[in-house]
């Protein structure tokens, strides 16, 4: 009967563990990393397109990387630029919101994350009429 009570506990954590973790469309569907950890890091565009089409990334893009701090902090680096502000994740984590400021101008954007790995990052964001998705690696 212990055996069987045991067996039906260690069966119930597993389907909450994995029933909670396939959190975004284009995966994962399982991850031992905490979605804070996977994000923290420092990512460079691999990929971006602009309503479903695919466009070619200039130098001046490939030399531009995203720094998610454990603080909440983020940075871009854009040389010889540099922008700094905060993230946080939404309520059910599904969307990344940045807010940074420049030229006393402060502005607060929303992505919506579609893949979120120890690895890659996929984003969404709407702009007026346009659907811009970011594909990032990590460094």
């Amino acid at each position: 009967m212990k055996r069987t009570r045991l067996l039906l506990a260690i069966a119930f954590a597993i389907s909450v563990v994995f029933t909670s973790c396939g959190k975004y469309e284009e995966g994962p569907s399982i991850s031992l990393r905490s979605k804070k950890a996977r994000l923290t890091g420092v990512w460079e565009i691999s990929k971006k397109m602009y309503n479903g089409r695919e466009v070619s990334l200039t130098a001046e893009d490939k030399q531009v990387t995203v720094e998610f701090k454990k603080d909440d902090s983020f940075e871009i680096n854009m040389p010889p630029y540099k922008l700094t502000g905060t993230w946080e994740f939404n309520s059910d984590k599904t969307k990344i919101i940045v807010e940074a400021g420049m030229f006393g101008h402060t502005e607060k954007t929303e992505l919506t994350i579609l893949r979120l790995t120890n690895k890659e990052l996929f984003v969404e964001e709407k702009e007026d009429n346009d659907v811009i998705r970011s594909e990032y690696n990590k460094r």
